[in-house]
């Protein structure tokens, strides 16, 4: 199926349009009064955010276990003459991430991991799919469901807020599949595409080696990157957006990838986690770069095909044999 809808593209557009109260973040239809984070407005989106962002805050700074095993990852790799920077690096990094931001005692399998990553079919419901990831949400709900939380971690707390009456049965359902698929598939996408580009640019790895690049330039990467392409809005009424017009209940696909660098967004519906999201970045690509600083080449790379978000499926490297240890 395809998008419907207006596309706004230029960065003026954009950011206007990102800060338009009349462009609601829920879809409508089946999706009213949705208990999902990404699909709230207003005094809803304001006190579930509110309980997020705490959670979120609990991995500000990283916590030690979490470089400890996020290095654990890189250290396994130096011996090694082929890498596939999505499956041995983008994604076990994402995995702990995502396990410590909701911290239960039971290990997020592979299994899990990829069921998380189809949850993504969620945002079909703005080009008209109805019943888009229903398999793999149930599946992550019944995880989170059944868990064993680890106290004081997210989960933990997302059932605490539920006893305080701070967030409804159906949000305390919702809001563990979205918060581990944001840190696991968005994290997973990015991850890899920096990782690729240190492996292709060899002075770009040794800059993060020597600190020279390391301020500033993750967040100008995940603008370039931009995992995540589009944002997606419904007019409530009709309205123009820096010169084009929008009909009552349109859909409109906002731009934030390059050339706009809004991978964060802005206004009300900016990323919560962006701080952790920089932090993780920065940390796992400095761990990485030294190995990436050698003489790689290119052996195979696939993008994976999604109307919002941008990743690879993988992306395969070899060291050259000139370089082996």
């Amino acid at each position: 199926m395809e998008f419907q809808g207006t596309t706004l593209a230029t960065k003026e557009a954009c950011v206007h349009a990102l800060r338009q109260p009349e462009l609601s973040s829920n879809p409508g239809g089946a999706m009213a009064g949705s208990a999902n984070l990404l699909f709230m407005d207003n005094e809803s989106h304001i006190r579930l955010r509110a309980v997020v962002r705490d959670i979120i805050g609990q991995l500000e700074p990283l916590p030690n276990q979490v470089t400890t095993d996020i290095r654990a990852v890189v250290q396994k790799l130096n011996r090694r003459n082929d890498i596939d920077l999505v499956a041995d690096f983008g994604r076990p990094v994402a995995a702990i991430v995502a396990a410590a931001v909701l911290a239960v005692e039971q290990e997020l399998t592979a299994e899990l991991l990829d069921q998380i990553s189809g949850t993504a079919a969620n945002l079909g419901v703005w080009i008209g799919d109805s019943a888009p990831a229903g398999s793999a949400m149930h599946k992550v709900v019944r995880f989170f469901l059944k868990a064993t939380a680890i106290h004081d971690g997210g989960l933990d707390r997302l059932r605490r807020a539920r006893k305080a009456g701070e967030i409804t049965e159906d949000e305390l359902l919702v809001t563990p599949v979205m918060l581990v698929h944001a840190a696991y598939e968005n994290s997973t996408n990015f991850l890899a595409a920096a990782a690729l580009q240190l492996s292709q640019s060899p002075g770009l790895a040794e800059q993060f080696v020597s600190g020279s690049r390391q301020a500033g330039a993750v967040r100008e990467m995940v603008n370039q990157i931009c995992p995540t392409r589009y944002v997606m809005r419904r007019a409530t009424k009709p309205l123009d957006v820096a010169g084009t017009h929008i009909q009552e209940g349109e859909c409109v696909a906002i731009s934030i990838g390059p050339p706009n660098a809004l991978a964060f967004g802005t206004g009300s519906h900016s990323c919560p986690g962006i701080k952790v999201a920089l932090t993780e970045a920065e940390f796992a690509l400095r761990e990485i770069a030294p190995l990436l600083a050698a003489s790689w080449r290119t052996v195979s790379v696939e993008e994976k095909n999604h109307f919002v978000f941008h990743g690879l499926s993988h992306a395969l490297i070899r060291r050259d044999s000139s370089s082996a240890d």
